[in-house]
Order: structure tokens, then C-alpha cells, then sequence
């Protein structure tokens, strides 16, 4: 059977549609979002001024300045990491706003917003792994600190989930005396986004081809 032929760059802009939509969803739900973004939400649930999206792209750029000082190199890739990440932030904040009339008034309602949610997040994860654009600063601090440094990429991986999570409980419980957007979604997409992400990327490999149209940036 020939295969679907998709340019990397679209891809990657499906991509970043997906995840803002994703996030959005699983935020309706209100059963909790993923670790990484849990601290950029109490963030923002507590100071409003600044938006959601530019609250990740701001942890994103202090996560690639660590990563810097880490390895003790800078990369043009770590810069254009940076774009996709304000670019993935203004992307965010203008789904929230169109979807701002969306809400989850029942149970079975709220869990179709969090599987809806966290099926688009896992496309949109697939899609990138599958693109020649510079990954999401949150994976690039995990895939380059770990090759950098000599350590397993899984357990750093778990190591940054894990800060990530225990940092948004910290500023959840800081600001808020109480645990927000952090709940059992959090664990469920924790647990299985992994898995759920490689399985849609396989079945995805079977039926599409990515094709570049810039050279890789190493």
C-alpha cells in the first residue's frame, strides 16, 4: 500500500495545534494535566496577568538556560527549540480563548474532555518525534542533558517528571493551599502517555511518510 507523504514542517504544526487543544481539553476536565505543564498552570491560576502560554515558554527558556549552563554549549537548535516553544504558548492562549464557551457540566462529559485531551497530546508528541525540527525545550533538556552527561535517557526522563510534578505541587499548594491542575489525569497521562505515544507513532509509520523540507539542524 503507498504511504500518505506529509512535510516535517506541517506535521510539526499539527503538532503544535494538537497539543494546545489538548492541553485545553484536559484543563476542562478538570481531573489534572501532565506534570511538565502542572507548574506553569499554578502559575498562572494564581498571578492571571501573565497568560498560561507564556508561562511555559518562559519556564521552557529557563529550562534551556540550565541545560546550557549544564552541558556548557549553545546550540542553534536550542534557539529555534525556544520559537516553537512561543509559538506553542501564543498557540495555547488562543485556543483557550475560542474554546472559553466549551465546558464539561457532567461526569462522562469531563471524562471525554480529558480522553480527548490526552489522545491529541499523544498525536501531537508522535508528530514531533517524527519531524526535522528542534524538539520542545521540555525534551530537549531531557534527550541532550542525558547524552551529554552519559546518563539513560528513561531515568532522566522519570527523574524530570518527577521534579517537574513535585515543583507544580509545591507552587499549587504555595499559592493555592490546595492541589490545582494536578489530579488523577496527571497520573493517568504519568503512566501511559509513553506507551500510548509509541503505538500511535507505529501505526502512524505504517501509513505515513515524513518528508523534510530543511536539512536537520544537529
Amino acid at each position: 500500500m503507498r504511504k500518505l507523504t506529509i512535510f516535517s514542517e506541517i506535521a510539526f504544526f499539527l503538532g503544535i495545534v494538537l497539543l494546545a487543544v489538548g492541553v485545553i481539553f484536559m484543563i476542562k476536565s478538570d481531573f489534572g494535566i501532565s506534570p511538565v505543564q502542572s507548574s506553569a498552570y499554578a502559575l498562572y491560576t494564581a498571578f492571571p496577568k501573565i497568560s498560561f502560554g507564556a508561562y511555559n515558554y518562559l519556564i521552557q527558556f529557563v529550562l534551556v538556560s540550565i541545560l546550557c549552563l549544564s552541558i556548557r554549549k549553545i546550540k542553534l537548535r536550542y534557539f529555534l527549540s525556544f520559537l516553537s516553544a512561543v509559538f506553542y504558548g501564543f498557540t495555547v492562549d488562543f485556543f483557550e480563548y475560542i474554546m472559553t464557551p466549551i465546558t464539561a457540566q457532567s461526569l462522562v462529559m469531563k471524562i471525554v474532555f480529558f480522553g480527548i485531551g490526552f489522545v491529541c497530546i499523544a498525536f501531537a508528541v508522535a508528530f514531533f518525534f517524527r519531524t526535522n525540527i528542534p524538539l520542545m525545550p521540555y525534551d530537549i533538556f531531557v534527550t541532550d542533558l542525558a547524552k551529554n552527561k552519559g546518563y539513560n535517557t528513561n531515568t532522566v526522563k522519570i527523574i524530570f517528571d518527577i521534579s517537574a510534578l513535585v515543583l507544580g505541587v509545591i507552587l499549587s499548594l504555595s499559592f493555592h493551599k490546595r492541589l490545582v491542575g494536578i489530579g488523577i489525569g496527571t497520573v493517568i497521562s504519568g503512566l501511559f502517555s509513553g506507551i500510548t505515544i509509541k503505538y500511535l507513532g507505529k501505526a502512524m509509520d505504517k501509513f505515513i511518510v515524513f518528508k523534510p523540507l530543511v536539512k536537520r539542524l544537529n
